[in-house]
């Protein structure tokens, strides 16, 4: 229980340390010069960026022009669709027990909680 607790609070600190430096227009820039590695590190960062809750319309914009209309539109697509996962299993097992405490009070967050205990998959893909 308190390896969760430990591992829980470095992620938090590392995503923290992550969003208060990202600067989307840097960040397209340097991957614009990585070749090969420039869709992964792509990815990697929108993955980021959904689980932080950053905005991710500069980042999808941007792979259209780093990328073209096609491969961008595949890259935002492995990135968003993994980013909502990686939110979603850190709001499921990392950060119950807080989410938990937060909804008691609220009868919608209840409602799709339950929902998601159900038929995880289906409510994800519904909200998402």
């Amino acid at each position: 229980m308190k390896m969760k607790y430990v591992l829980g609070i470095s992620v938090a600190i590392i995503l923290i340390g992550f969003g208060r430096h990202f600067n989307v227009q840097e960040l397209l820039g340097k991957i614009q010069h990585l070749g090969s590695w420039g869709p992964l590190v792509f990815i990697a960062a929108y993955i980021l960026a959904c689980v932080l809750f950053l905005p991710g319309a500069l980042l999808t914009l941007g792979s259209g022009a780093l990328f073209g209309v096609f491969l961008g539109t595949v890259y935002v697509s492995l990135g968003s669709v993994l980013g909502a996962t990686s939110a979603f299993l850190i709001g499921r097992y990392l950060a119950r027990d807080w989410v938990a405490k937060k909804i008691k009070g609220h009868p919608r967050f209840q409602a799709i909680s339950a929902a998601v205990a159900g038929q995880g998959w289906k409510i994800v893909g519904l909200t998402r």
